[in-house]
């Protein structure tokens, strides 16, 4: 548009060549600045050229459509999305914040031609397990990738603009840096992420049950303890977005041995479960297990009875202690759990009138303490200590 341009205008009201109106004085015959066509039709097109471009059709009976256009146009608005679907307006410009928390999102665009400029901010508030998907209409694309919709991860930011013919350009995209797994998920791989690093271990083995003794003159050789199954730290792995990945955790380590009897050799703790990371049928990574130490052999009256031995595991837990006749004359402590770079190993178990029960693998791989061997405080002998459980998997994705 223009200044005012017709004869009685007001000189430079504005500074040099910034015409404007004047009042006029009736008194001394000067007549009020008056309006021309082109000015008042170029007053008009550039009100009605900014509703257009904020998606809106001039109407009569609606006084806040400028400023519907330009909240549009700077992405002032704010709305709030839950499950189910929704289909976007050009009104929509501006922040949305979606809350999967109910159930699965689909979230469809405008077409890009009909918003020239649009900004949308999407913003995903919730850390459930629901999806979030974000169409395109008709045949347009999301730059990144040239797909024609993607999924959203928990607290995901993308934002995105209309390039007004047939693309919603990315400006900008950010996801949870790290995404941490502590049982059984589906990650879905966001868009425009290509690689990520994987760090994790597999459940802890269990420790390994004490040795008994026959009567009051010896001591059971102690369990071992659970092994730290072989953790991955930084494994690169190729992704696709949009792509849903499951990851297997286990959610307890292996169990303890059975305590020993006067006659019978103390349990082996059962090995732990492997964490895995898997896109159908291909396994993309492996975190493998801790195994479960061996139980401790009873003192039957002579000898020194074997403490037990740890199994595959990196590091191994430790070695149950040896029994022997006498009550001082052997430890028959359990072996100590393995400790991991995700969790320490759990406690061994002293020997006893009733063998110390080994402690549990403490927080993520850590393997169970040996149970300690028992010593019999009459007669009739005593049992050994209880091996102790293997702590749970782990699994963490870094991008």
């Amino acid at each position: 548009m223009d200044f005012i341009q017709t004869s009685n205008k007001v000189l430079d009201l504005f500074g040099v060549g910034k015409h404007g109106f004047g009042p006029g004085n009736p008194g001394a015959g000067v007549l009020a600045t008056y309006f021309s066509y082109l000015w008042a039709n170029g007053v008009q097109q550039e009100i009605v050229n900014t509703l257009e471009a904020g998606g809106l059709v001039a109407s009569g009976g609606d006084l806040t459509q400028m400023l519907q256009a330009i909240r549009r146009m700077a992405g002032a608005g704010t709305r709030v999305i839950g499950n189910g679907t929704t289909t976007l307006t050009p009104g929509d410009g501006g922040l949305l914040l979606i809350n999967a928390a109910a159930g699965n999102v689909i979230l469809n665009l405008p077409g890009a031609s009909a918003v020239r400029g649009l900004p949308l901010a999407l913003r995903r508030t919730d850390t459930s397990a629901n999806t979030v998907t974000v169409n395109c209409a008709g045949a347009d694309i999301i730059d990144i990738g040239l797909t024609t919709n993607f999924t959203m991860a928990q607290g995901e930011i993308v934002h995105l603009r209309s390039n007004g013919v047939s693309a919603w350009l990315v400006e900008m995209l950010q996801g949870p840096r790290v995404s941490r797994f502590l049982s059984t998920s589906i990650w879905v791989c966001p868009a425009g992420v290509y690689q990520v690093w994987g760090s994790g271990t597999g459940s802890g083995g269990g420790g390994g049950g004490g040795g008994g003794a026959t009567n009051s003159l010896g001591v059971g050789g102690g369990g071992a303890g659970g092994s730290v199954g072989s953790p991955v730290i930084c494994l690169p792995i190729a992704v696709v977005p949009n792509t849903a990945y499951t990851i297997t955790v286990p959610t307890t380590g292996g169990t303890g041995g059975n305590a020993g009897t006067p006659t019978v050799a103390g349990g082996a703790g059962s090995n732990g479960t492997a964490t895995t990371m898997t896109s159908g049928a291909t396994t993309l990574a492996t975190c493998a297990p801790g195994g479960g130490g061996s139980g401790g052999v009873p003192w039957s009256g002579a000898g020194t009875p074997a403490g037990g031995t740890p199994a595959n595991g990196d590091p191994l837990g430790g070695y149950g202690n040896d029994g022997a006749g006498g009550i001082n004359g052997g430890v028959g402590n359990g072996g100590q759990g393995a400790s991991g770079p995700f969790g320490g190993g759990g406690g061994s178990g002293r020997a006893g009138s009733t063998g110390v029960q080994g402690r549990p693998g403490g927080n993520y791989g850590g393997g169970g303490g040996g149970g300690g061997g028992g010593y019999g405080s009459s007669a009739g002998g005593s049992n050994g200590g209880i091996g102790g459980a293997g702590g749970p998997g782990f699994f963490m994705l870094q991008r």
